[in-house]
């Protein structure tokens, strides 16, 4: 197996792992008081494995797909990322707004009565509900708008670090961020970004393993420092493994559950909590021991991976394949396009 293959099935397996640990997280939550809700306490540690594997995947993609990534290639960068990513959010986001309305429309509906406005709406498009008064239509979003400012980020800053001076770059930039960290006006969790772009920079020769390591230490240390250890320590972990990557294989059957759970877990991320939560809301009704609620739980889970598939299949799949045809040459191995 290729170094390149064994990472590609690394970064799957951690891909599909993050998102069905956010999904258990999500879809055992409001079992009270049980070892069922125990299980999942700590499932949202998925969401810093993700925004790791970004910081790594996304420079990466981009340094492979442009060889030479300049400032004036960030057009077909971004188009890529809109056109790869934003039909499964807009069709989930209708998923959310048609279940809401079914749901009230049941003689049992005891939710809370919303209305959701067009501007709402479009502040969503967008990713800019953080700077309004409204509210996510799902709590998975908020993650999401962290990933497409990291894509403006790495869209305008990444031929700097990747130009003559990317040491003074990267370094400057670690700088500002922990200090902005440390003074408590940035999120802690900007540096679990910080992590997966010192294993970019090891993989592409940027920087050798000590200065990777360091890069991984400081941003730890600043997140520690901010009281986001358990964070730190998931995102640190995650990091390793990445740089470790070329040193793990799997089976072939183990590598196929691998691929394909990673392959869909974008769209799980999308789905499991408007189908999968609604599993479990009317479920509840019907069930009263632990066990119960794990079997409740389980099939939450798998009928979320059901609906995810077909999600998969039918929009964001054709989304990759049209985000393809904006590569300004041949394309590079699967890993660099993901």
């Amino acid at each position: 197996m290729t170094p390149s293959a064994s990472r590609l099935q690394l970064v799957e397996l951690l891909r599909g792992l993050a998102a069905v640990s956010v999904a258990w997280f999500h879809l055992t939550a409001t079992h009270k008081n049980s070892w069922v809700a125990a299980s999942g306490t700590y499932g949202w540690l998925g969401v810093e494995v993700f925004f790791v594997i970004s910081g790594f995947i996304v420079p990466y993609s981009m340094k492979k797909l442009f060889s030479r990534y300049r400032f004036r290639d960030a057009p077909i960068f971004l188009m890529r990322r809109i056109i790869r990513l934003e039909p499964a959010y807009i069709v989930s986001l209708l998923l959310v707004l048609a279940l809401y309305h079914a749901s009230r429309l049941a003689p049992s509906f005891q939710g809370i009565d919303q209305y959701y406005s067009p501007q709402q709406l479009l502040f969503h498009f967008f990713y800019l509900i953080p700077f309004t008064q409204h509210q996510w239509l799902q709590p998975v979003y908020w993650t999401l708008a962290y990933e497409f400012a990291f894509y403006l980020f790495m869209a305008l800053t990444l031929s700097a670090f990747c130009g003559r001076h990317h040491r003074s770059a990267a370094i400057a930039c670690v700088g500002i961020l922990a200090a902005g960290i440390l003074a408590g006006v940035l999120p802690a969790r900007l540096m679990l970004f910080v992590m997966g772009f010192a294993v970019f920079r090891k993989e592409t020769g940027f920087c050798g393993k000590g200065e990777a390591l360091l890069l991984i230490a400081v941003a730890g240390f600043a997140m520690i420092m901010s009281g986001s250890t358990i964070e730190a320590i998931c995102g640190s972990v995650t990091a390793l493994l990445l740089a470790a990557g070329t040193g793990i294989s799997f089976p072939p059957r183990a590598a196929a559950v691998i691929t394909a759970l990673g392959t869909i877990s974008y769209s799980l991320y999308l789905v499991h909590i408007p189908i999968g939560g609604r599993v479990v809301n009317l479920g509840h009704r019907f069930v009263q021991t632990s066990s119960q609620e794990f079997a409740l739980s389980i099939l939450a889970m798998a009928i979320s991976l059901c609906a995810a598939w077909v999600l998969w299949r039918l929009v964001e799949r054709p989304s990759i394949n049209a985000s393809r045809k904006w590569a300004p040459r041949h394309l590079p191995s699967p890993l660099a396009v993901s």
